[in-house]
């Protein structure tokens, strides 16, 4: 069994904190292991961020999804935005620092995703960026229990047709 939860939103600096938020959410719903629950927050975040940050003036306040299909041995992420094409996967990745005076700040957003992450792809179709990720979690999750009851403040609306997951990322791919 799997299950879909997306976000919907606005491509501005509130998308970051709606991301954290929102996955708290999934957090509290699933009961992600602490050390999934950190590796797939810091990717998210991170993605937002990048989003936010470099998606540019013509982006802004333009519809931006954060999916997450989620079944008892994995989850997967994947972000569609409408910004240029970009894709992250062809960025080189930082230079080792041999000593704390050779570290660099900044710039070690993409190799974070591709070091937390299990799986980490990206399509542009439609003339919209898809990143996913994909993260095997530590424990096994129990999907028959999950969502009976969510925490209040935690978002309980099901997403409409229209907010279905891309056509590349339904499940049982």
């Amino acid at each position: 069994m799997t299950k879909h939860r997306v976000l919907v939103g606005s491509l501005c600096p509130d998308w970051v904190n709606e991301t954290s938020t929102w996955l708290q959410g999934i957090d509290a719903e699933f009961g992600l292991a602490p050390d999934d629950h950190y590796r797939i927050e810091l990717c998210a975040e991170e993605l937002a961020t990048n989003v936010v940050k470099y998606g540019g003036a013509n982006c802004a306040d333009q519809r931006v999804e954060l999916h997450a299909l989620i079944d008892e041995e994995r989850i997967r992420l994947a972000q569609v935005d409408p910004c240029a094409a970009f894709d992250p996967r062809s960025v080189a990745p930082p230079p080792v620092a041999h000593g704390v005076a050779e570290l660099q700040v900044g710039g070690q957003g993409i190799h974070l995703l591709r070091s937390f992450s299990d799986a980490f792809t990206y399509t542009r179709c439609d003339d919209r960026n898809r990143v996913e990720l994909v993260f095997n979690l530590t424990r096994s999750l129990d999907l028959g229990r999950a969502g009976a009851q969510l925490p209040r403040g935690v978002e309980r609306r099901r997403p409409s047709a229209a907010q279905a997951l891309p056509p590349d990322t339904a499940p049982g791919r």
